[in-house]
């Protein structure tokens, strides 16, 4: 089913995403290329509302983000790594060593996977980052499709995956610095962040 959201039609994915998660989920599995604290709260609220809190604690979920541009905001990924069986991934981690938030290749899926057992899944695949614009005001689209095997959505997470590095507290330590420090240009005329 496809979902398009604007500014006549807010929340549409929010809605889109709560109706999913309302079916029972065992499972939840994201990718998005930027992540925000209040985006995350929209999922993982409407999780831990559907399925109460001990299910919640229980429950595998999983993030794969990005530092790029230094767009997701750290608060979201210490949000995401405070939850019990949960982990996070992210992309970026060789160019945040060499002090840049610049990708060479942008890390840049959006795709949300709620886990209904061991054979299938539900997913939301489309324009939406993790964030409260992109689950409420922004114009985005996006596919909702129910019953899918596991193993296709498997697939497409190792793949997301690939070139990701486990978020651990030195990298976020790191990220968070950087995010705050004064961008200068390089000789090439790439945004770089300086070292402090």
């Amino acid at each position: 089913m496809l979902i398009v959201q604007n500014v006549m039609e807010p929340a549409s994915l929010r809605n889109a995403l709560v109706d999913m998660i309302a079916t029972g989920i065992t499972d939840v599995r994201v990718a998005s290329a930027y992540v925000t604290l209040k985006g995350a709260d929209i999922l993982l609220s409407a999780v831990m509302d559907a399925v109460g809190p001990v299910a919640f604690s229980v429950m595998p979920k999983t993030l794969i983000t990005s530092f790029d541009f230094g767009l997701t905001e750290p608060q979201a990924l210490q949000r995401w790594c405070a939850m019990t069986n949960s982990m996070v991934f992210v992309s970026g981690a060789r160019k945040l060593a060499q002090g840049s938030l610049m990708p060479q290749r942008a890390f840049h899926p959006k795709f949300y996977i709620l886990g209904r057992g061991p054979q299938m899944c539900s997913m939301l695949v489309g324009s939406a980052n993790l964030t409260s614009r992109g689950f409420s005001v922004n114009t985005e689209a996006a596919w909702v499709q129910q019953a899918v095997p596991r193993v296709v959505a498997d697939g497409a997470f190792d793949k997301v995956c690939f070139e990701t590095t486990a978020l651990t507290e030195n990298l976020l330590t790191a990220y968070a610095t950087l995010r705050q420090a004064p961008t200068t240009r390089d000789r090439t005329g790439s945004t770089t962040r300086s070292r402090t």
